[in-house]
């Protein structure tokens, strides 16, 4: 078997199977393009490496998102705990935070 591929025995035989990340190509095993497919692997930066596929964010990434696909959401209360002033309850959302009065203020 050529190379990025697996032999596989057979009853006096063998076939040869491609790698995950490779196609066969008339019995040679090519890199799969993951990034020129159109599935949208990556949400932003897609960089074809030899057998897989590397994202990357647009930098920086929107506000209140982080992560190499720019999908994880921040927790800004948990970040900065006075992040609504003295008195303030900070609640955390998807993509930002919300900022409520304690009673009193």
């Amino acid at each position: 078997c050529g190379n990025h591929s697996i032999c596989n025995n057979t009853d006096g035989s063998f076939f040869c199977t491609c790698l995950d990340g490779f196609i066969d190509d008339d019995g040679n095993c090519t890199d799969i393009n993951e990034c020129a497919l159109g599935t949208d692997v990556c949400q932003q930066n897609c960089t074809n490496t030899l057998g897989s596929y590397e994202c990357a964010c647009n930098t920086p990434c929107v506000e209140g998102y982080t992560g190499a696909n720019c999908d994880e959401d921040i927790d800004e209360c948990a970040n900065d705990a006075f992040i609504c002033g003295i008195g303030g309850n900070c609640t955390n959302e998807v993509g930002s935070y919300q900022c409520n009065c304690s009673d009193g203020y």
